[in-house]
């Protein structure tokens, strides 16, 4: 096989020039060049203060206590994301054992 016999097999009117943007488009790359950076917003670090200044309710009853937890874990999470810049879907992943129950090597 030499040269195009490939195109001997395609439907007439077929057009590679369209196939091609199909495909960009069901892939969500029209006129686009490669990955996007929003700019990071500097209101950032306020939402690390909101959580840290979020008063923490009592352990006297378990609705506080579950109340509490919430707190502490939105903490946790929002602490992990602004240090880490990691997806927000990547640090959800995570679970108990890969962060070995929060307990770290040398304590600060």
């Amino acid at each position: 096989m030499g040269g195009y016999a490939w195109r001997d097999q395609l439907p007439p009117g077929f057009s590679l020039t369209q196939a091609k943007h199909r495909l960009m488009v069901q892939h969500g790359r029209r006129g686009r060049q490669g990955y996007q950076r929003r700019p990071v917003d500097d209101r950032v670090p306020e939402i690390v203060t909101y959580y840290d200044d979020l008063p923490l309710p009592p352990p006297d009853s378990p609705q506080e206590c579950q109340q509490r937890l919430i707190i502490l874990r939105a903490r946790a999470l929002v602490h992990l994301l602004y240090a880490t810049a990691a997806r927000v879907s990547e640090v959800l992943s995570l679970t108990r054992r890969q962060v070995r129950d929060g307990a770290a090597d040398d304590p600060i």
